[in-house]
């Protein structure tokens, strides 16, 4: 029987594209790429229920990701989002999975001018070249635009059942999916946060900095108040509630060590503040200085308890102390 691996992520275009194969008789595998900016796997999981494949999630260790980020061979996007590298990560494990299954091609959702940069139809030429997969990459969206595949011109799949959609037009889609009984999101399941510019500012900030990358967890970067002392040290300051929770809850992830701090107000309301990188005696004035810059303290006295999780220390406050 034909087989295939059919990428799945969540999303509509993904699993409309592998019913549309599935269709055909055509044994379809699906596979999640789930990394740590974009966690897909529960929605991909929904994905291949529906169409009642099985699926292999993939998750790429993160700080050889982090590297993918860093040195992207293909160049970013509006953030910090590596997408045409990204992809033909994704391709080779599609591509490494089709081989232990001995199948014929694989599967993708991509529609061909639907993104700026990342489906037009040169780039989408090179992915399927450089995955090592010539002529077995099919993409049923778009299939009758596009030059025909190997599986098509050998009689595996039928050429005249699959689509020519072109752009951004949901339309077609979302009929396709309504048939085949099909809930993916249409905006991407994926959510990546990589392409915020705002939050890959502020990764690529980190990328280039000295803190080691297994501390760069993807939590880092919703916080929106950075401040770095040189390249070696961040402070996080909470703008509310949530985001002190989400300090707290990152400090408790990140491993034991003497320039991980976190400061907690002592009986007044105001920013928790984490410290990476500084050890006490660095991190106290920065601390002091962040505070400040938002108003704290309010009254003489108000203190702060930091702790490294192996010592603790109070920090009075003082608006006239220095830097």
């Amino acid at each position: 029987m034909t087989r295939s691996v059919a990428l799945l992520s969540g999303d509509l275009d993904g699993a409309v594209a592998a019913a549309l194969i599935q269709a055909q008789g055509v044994e379809v595998f699906g596979l999640a790429f789930a990394t740590q900016f974009s966690p897909v796997e529960d929605a991909a999981r929904r994905s291949a229920d529906q169409l009642q494949i099985p699926l292999r999630v993939v998750h790429p260790q993160p700080t050889e990701y982090l590297q993918l980020i860093a040195r992207p061979r293909f160049g970013y996007g509006k953030g910090a989002n590596p997408c045409g590298d990204c992809r033909l990560a994704m391709l080779t494990a599609a591509v490494e999975y089709l081989t232990q299954l001995e199948g014929q091609f694989v599967v993708t959702g991509e529609v061909l001018g639907q993104k700026m940069m990342g489906q037009k139809r040169s780039h989408l030429e090179m992915l399927e070249h450089h995955a090592g997969i010539p002529g077995r990459l099919v993409r049923p969206l778009s299939a009758q635009l596009l030059t025909p595949t190997l599986p098509e011109t050998e009689g595996l799949i039928d050429r005249s059942q699959l689509l020519a959609i072109h752009g951004s037009g949901r339309r077609q889609i979302r009929e396709l999916g309504l048939r085949f009984g099909l809930t993916g999101s249409e905006k991407g399941a994926a959510r990546c946060r990589l392409v915020d510019p705002a939050y890959g500012q502020r990764l690529r900030a980190a990328l280039v900095s000295q803190l080691s990358p297994a501390w760069l967890l993807p939590g880092l970067f919703e916080i929106r108040h950075h401040e770095w002392s040189e390249d070696r040290g961040l402070i996080l300051l909470g703008r509310n509630q949530n985001e002190n929770d989400q300090l707290g809850q990152l400090f408790q992830t990140l491993p034991t060590d003497p320039t991980i701090l976190l400061a907690t107000p002592i009986g007044f309301h105001g920013p928790t503040v984490l410290s990476v990188g500084l050890d006490f005696a660095e991190a106290k004035p920065r601390i002091a200085a962040g505070l400040r810059k938002k108003g704290f303290p309010a009254k003489v006295g108000e203190r702060l308890a930091i702790s490294d999780k192996t010592n603790d220390w109070e920090m009075q406050l003082a608006p006239e102390s220095p830097v």
